[in-house]
């Protein structure tokens, strides 16, 4: 979605720097969200052919991204953009996409700690050179794919999570005076 925090901006003015390079690149941004009008209108203004999308399903949402080579999530400094985990990124995760993404701290930490994408500065060109060693490295998009992949199915299951929290709570019931 397209919403205030997600820093398309950033993520639109970095695609010249790809785009000089490798002019042929298609461009996906999902059609929806209260910033709609105002990036399709910088995207006109900057002369960029996007690709914008909407899918009905979630399926169909993964098939789209199946065909992709790279996810890209751009976010603002925020502190609900920091503690809230981007789920789209998992998403990315679920069909082996590595991820570009600009460091805001928090959740996206977790990019370079688990090697699964690379993260740039809010600087434009910063971000375009994380996106063209990815699209120029096959290998090392695949590596780092895969891992993505790793990723959901060990460290953030849903099922080890949900036991971790239940372990947690109950650690914690355990240890209270108002059992």
């Amino acid at each position: 979605m397209i919403v205030k925090r997600s820093n398309i901006k950033l993520f639109l003015e970095s695609l010249p720097y790809v785009l000089e390079k490798f002019p042929d690149t298609q461009i996906y941004i999902t059609k929806k969200g209260e910033k709609l009008k105002e990036i399709k209108k910088l995207a006109k203004n900057m002369n960029l052919n996007i690709n914008f999308y909407w899918k009905e399903t979630h399926k169909e949402f993964l098939e789209l991204l199946s065909e992709c080579h790279l996810g890209v999530v751009t976010s603002t400094h925020d502190w609900p953009r920091r503690l809230g985990f981007v789920t789209k990124v998992c998403d990315y995760f679920s069909v082996g996409l590595p991820v570009v993404a600009n460091y805001i701290g928090g959740w996206t930490k977790i990019i370079s700690e688990e090697r699964v994408g690379l993260l740039s500065t809010d600087d434009p060109k910063d971000l375009a050179e994380k996106i063209i060693k990815f699209i120029e490295n096959p290998e090392m998009s695949y590596e780092y794919g895969s891992r993505g992949i790793e990723l959901l199915n060990t460290k953030l299951n849903i099922k080890n999570i949900a036991k971790k929290l239940q372990d947690c709570l109950n650690n914690l019931k355990k240890s209270s005076k108002y059992k």
